[in-house]
């Protein structure tokens, strides 16, 4: 279809009313519907919705499903066009400009939406009636079914892989998408959630097992070139309009817990899938927001999650990121069917800034004989990366109230760790400078893409060729194996913070602070720096070798100059090689 096509495909589908419903409140009279307007403030609702077209009395915005969509979502025209395409099942990739580079990105979306309707399909079956008691078990509705396309995987090792054999998805096509691999199924007898982009295309899957026995409770999709689970937020095709109307995030865990606040009501919410927020997540959310709130479950790992939200305090310092943890015990689920909505909305508005509950939550956790030890190793470190004096003072001031030692002493504390980083560099500049290289090296491996780097070749130079302290070995050992595992250090996979050095976890705290600084998702960012240590291990050999050839006799120096000169060669061939971290083909 040509573009015109397309847009008259998707006015002609598209229920204007139901659309702008699910984030505007819209009351029918007469032949129209009235709201509050979603573009500016008002108290007497002026927005009118017609079959085809709104318009607003009071800021006179006006439009079609296209405009709607493009405005609350800021997106671009051609954007709103796929995302409305996406919804409603119309064909855009004619639009798209490459489309022999799409073809197999394209053949994997569509391999996804015929696992989804498959999945889906198995639950009409007599061998999802397991999964359907299951699901309501849940309170989850026949509707929410349908709305979210909810399925079931079955047990068999093969049934994925015959059903989408039998639909013409090349079995290359389902391995590439991370739905099926020489061993079966990837997910067997689970209650399956689809996982939408922002465009509203399946990039993945999450699946809930309904065997007991199951050491992984929660699965998700292999990171693939269309999945990476740092970067797509459950929920955030159908919650992205709600979002831009509230102004506000809200941030759950789990799926679950994501349909227990859209059954009551509270659309403007998005999940994160069991991980600690991620600034790529970050990125999704509409802009123009005022707060993201992060309702995590009451147990330590939830905690955590919300207090490994203290980074993203300093790289999205425009926005108020709030944390609302649940008492021990509850989730939102079970905190909605217990105490009701009214609870869980006491809740949200009591949410603690999420600066405040990360630093004095920390002493929450503790005896009060271990507050000096917290405070000098884990407090201080993350004081110093606040750069608002008075938002620095004010938590200095709270700190000192609940901890009982003066504020003066926190103060000279936070000075003396200050002058003595301002000093290191005239000190030890050998130190200072391995420790700035080093926080480069940690900051784009902690980011980095396993996909895009050929591991070995980064191991084999931290072992064999960077002469390490003890501590940055454990660090960086653990983060090569993450990343030979396939997963992404940024979302903190099996990082032994507990065995690390103070240094070594004040580099850490730096690195997620910093997301837009390592976030380039370049192999020769890393390549770079590994040659530039190279480099610099060389000059430094050089230079030795020039002193003892100063003082040499004549015999020894013509032992030192070819050796000189090699060096020299070596250094300066290794300029502009970075060939040693590309992926293998």
């Amino acid at each position: 279809m040509g573009f015109a096509e397309i847009k008259n495909a998707i006015r002609d589908k598209a229920q204007l009313a139901d659309l702008i419903g699910q984030s505007v409140n819209l009351k029918k009279t007469g032949g129209r519907y009235l709201g509050l307007c979603p573009f500016h403030e008002e108290k007497t609702p002026s927005f009118t919705v017609f079959d085809d077209r709104y318009f607003c009395f009071g800021c006179k915005a006006s439009g079609d499903v296209i405009d709607f969509v493009r405005k609350t979502s800021d997106s671009s025209f051609l954007d709103a066009v796929h995302l409305l395409g996406a919804k409603y099942g119309i064909d855009t990739d004619g639009l798209r400009k490459d489309k022999k580079k799409s073809a197999p990105r394209q053949a994997m979306h569509e391999a996804l939406l015929k696992a989804r309707d498959i999945f889906h399909h198995n639950l009409k079956t007599a061998a999802g009636q397991q999964a359907c008691a299951y699901l309501r078990g849940r309170d989850v509705s026949d509707a929410e079914i349908a709305d979210s396309k909810i399925g079931y995987a079955l047990p068999a090792p093969f049934a994925l892989r015959e059903q989408l054999h039998r639909q013409g998805v090349a079995s290359a096509t389902a391995v590439a998408a991370s739905l099926v691999s020489d061993k079966g199924d990837f997910f067997r007898n689970r209650i399956m959630f689809p996982i939408y982009d922002a465009r509203g295309q399946v990039v993945g899957f999450g699946g809930r097992t309904l065997d007991r026995h199951s050491r992984i409770k929660y699965l998700n999709s292999r990171e693939n070139e269309l999945f990476h689970k740092s970067r797509v937020l459950f929920g955030l095709w159908h919650a992205a309009q709600a979002i831009a109307a509230q102004k506000t995030a809200i941030v759950v865990e789990g799926y679950f817990d994501w349909l227990a606040l859209q059954r009551a009501g509270i659309k403007h919410c998005v999940a994160c899938m069991g991980t600690a927020l991620t600034a790529a997540q970050m990125r999704l959310l509409p802009r123009h927001i005022d707060k993201v709130i992060l309702l995590f479950d009451g147990d330590r790992a939830g905690l955590e999650a919300a207090r490994q939200g203290l980074p993203l305090t300093f790289a999205f310092p425009h926005l108020s990121i709030k944390a609302a943890p649940l008492a021990q015990g509850h989730d939102p689920d079970s905190l909605l069917k217990e105490q009701g909505t009214e609870a869980l909305q006491q809740l949200l508005d009591g949410a603690e800034d999420v600066v405040e509950f990360s630093i004095i939550g920390k002493l929450r956790d503790q005896d009060v004989r271990n507050y000096p030890q917290v405070l000098r190793t884990e407090i201080l470190p993350l004081l110093r990366e606040i750069k608002d004096d008075m938002q620095r003072d004010t938590l200095i001031a709270q700190i000192a109230e609940y901890s009982g030692i003066p504020r003066a002493t926190l103060a000279q504390e936070l000075r003396k760790t200050r002058t003595q980083q301002a000093s290191a560099p005239q000190s030890d500049t050998k130190s200072s400078s391995v420790s700035m290289w080093m926080l480069e090296f940690v900051g784009h491996l902690y980011y980095a893409q396993p996909s895009t780097l050929a591991v070995d070749a980064l191991q084999a130079f931290v072992q064999q060729e960077l002469e390490l302290a003890p501590e940055w070995q454990t660090l960086l050992a653990a983060m090569l194996n993450n990343l030979q595992q396939g997963a992404l250090n940024c979302e903190d996979r099996a990082l032994p913070e507990d065995e690390l050095a103070d240094e070594v976890k004040a580099t850490l705290t730096k690195v997620r602070a910093s997301p837009t600084l390592y976030s380039t998702n370049h192999p020769q960012a890393l390549a770079i720096l590994m040659q530039l240590r190279k480099r610099k291990k060389l000059k430094e050999q050089i230079l030795l070798l020039q002193k003892d050839l100063h003082r040499a006799d004549e015999p020894r120096k013509r032992e030192l100059l070819p050796a000189i000169f090699a060096l020299q060669q070596e250094r300066r061939a290794l300029g502009h090689s970075f060939s040693t971290l590309q992926p293998p083909p």
